[in-house]
């Protein structure tokens, strides 16, 4: 029963998410239904219109035209294995292609809204991986005369973009992080376009054979243009380092091992397998987030902190969230123990107090409260766990009053049935030993006992 709901409530609410994002499948967007604009156009007469040879760029091409021209320069097994869903513009509602407007707001924001700006585009084109894959082409295309408007139709991708970036992504499919530390989001003449491929320069081909323009990369915030090539990463003395200011007063020999230590002579074998990082992320102000893989079976530690995290994995999957001091630097140490072994090699992140985080928020996922041994708990079970929602004795009169009201109506119209009231229980109270320390179990009255 309990790993039930650990798969129901855990993960950050992951599979809320994966059924959003699976959408309808097709094996290729060629094969995707074509509108009526698209009957009866051949190879020749798509090309016939481009600009001349100057550089201009033609805007005769639909998005989904483009679309598909940058989805078939990538092989069958190149795309994830969960297949991809199409949306296109301009499709009937009752097409599998059709992208609801709130549906739209829940890929780009997390939010079950239509997008307001999606008003300035002509047509669009979303290519969108099956479950929690990076592989992604999407293209927008603005309508003409709402040009000033194209940083904010370049918004709707970089804010898609940013949630495929967020450890809830990455915690699923971290040999995907090519895929998004690649990714771009461009403008070219009247369209706003991102990629998020195996091969960024193959679409950029196809694009600019289909256009004949350069693509022009979306300025960094400091309005410098963004590199081309990736940076070489500079050195470090520790496997991670997070957000640590050159001036911060810090004490490095925390991290040195006592230079008398003698080496080791024992057997790797029986040293457990340091831990994996593969989520590493501020959740909240004063709360790190770490997760990855480990060792089946061992138990997890994380010290530096202001609670000392001692946890279980879930076969083999960890995720731990940890506070900190709202003062100065902290360094927190990951080990992994597992039964009959040494404690592994540890692992440092260097944190400190962070302004404005919204984590859940800019990841689309509800505020949640990660537990010890992989449990996790919607955030609005801490009320009740805490005794901070009782209601007033007027407020229990009140409800008594409607409650009795609704039977009554129910009653006056001939239903003689037997009326349940099923009330859900909180998952804190269910399994208290779960729920991180830092949350003190209220003793007294509950809002299930007030009813």
């Amino acid at each position: 029963m309990k790993t039930c709901v650990i798969f129901l409530v855990c993960a950050i609410l992951l599979p809320l998410l994966l059924s959003c994002e699976s959408g309808t499948t097709a094996k290729n967007p060629v094969d995707a239904e074509k509108t009526a604009d698209d009957a009866g156009q051949n190879e020749d007469s798509k090309l016939a219109g481009l600009g001349s040879d100057s550089g201009e760029v033609a805007d005769i091409h639909s998005a989904k035209e483009i679309a598909e021209a940058i989805m078939a320069v990538y092989a069958p097994e190149e795309l994830p294995a969960t297949g991809m869903s199409y949306f296109f513009s301009g499709v009937a509602e009752d097409s599998e292609y059709y992208l609801e407007p709130e549906m739209a707001g829940l890929y780009t924001s997390g939010i079950l809204a239509p997008v307001a700006e999606m008003e300035y585009l002509e047509d669009f084109a979303f290519c969108i991986p099956g479950g929690k894959n990076m592989f992604e082409v999407d293209v927008l295309k603005i309508k003409k005369g709402e040009e000033k408007n194209i940083e904010a139709v370049k918004a709707i991708l970089e804010n898609r973009l940013k949630r495929k970036a967020s450890g809830d992504f990455m915690l699923y499919v971290p040999e995907d992080a090519p895929l998004i530390k690649n990714a771009q989001v461009m403008a070219v003449g009247p369209y706003a376009i991102l990629l998020a491929t195996t091969d960024n320069e193959r679409a950029e081909k196809s694009i600019n054979e289909m256009l004949r323009s350069g693509l022009a990369p979306i300025p960094a915030e400091n309005g410098k243009p963004a590199p081309t090539e990736a940076a070489e990463p500079k050195p470090v003395l520790m496997d991670e380092v997070i957000n640590i200011e050159p001036e911060t007063l810090f004490d490095f020999e925390q991290l040195a091992r006592p230079a008398d230590e003698p080496e080791s002579s024992e057997d790797p074998a029986a040293r457990t397998a340091a831990p994996i990082v593969s989520v590493k992320s501020y959740s909240q102000n004063t709360s790190f987030l770490i997760g990855g893989k480990c060792e089946i079976g061992a138990m997890v530690r994380v010290t530096g902190g202001t609670e000392e995290i001692y946890t279980g994995s879930h076969y083999g999957d960890y995720l731990v969230e940890v506070p900190f001091s709202a003062e100065g630097t902290s360094v927190l140490k990951l080990t992994a123990e597992l039964s009959g072994k040494l404690p592994s090699e540890e692992t440092a992140f260097i944190v400190k107090a962070q302004k404005n985080v919204s984590y859940y928020e800019d990841s689309g996922i509800y505020g949640v409260v990660i537990g010890y041994n992989y449990m996790s708990y919607f955030d609005d079970c801490l009320p009740d766990y805490l005794g901070s929602n009782l209601i007033s004795e007027e407020a229990i009169k009140s409800l008594s009053a409607r409650t009795s009201k609704k039977i009554q109506d129910l009653r006056d119209k001939g239903c003689n049935a037997e009326i349940i009231y099923l009330l859900s229980p909180n998952p804190m109270r269910i399994w208290p030993e779960d729920v991180p320390g830092r949350y003190a179990e209220f003793k007294g009255d509950t809002l299930l006992r007030q009813w």
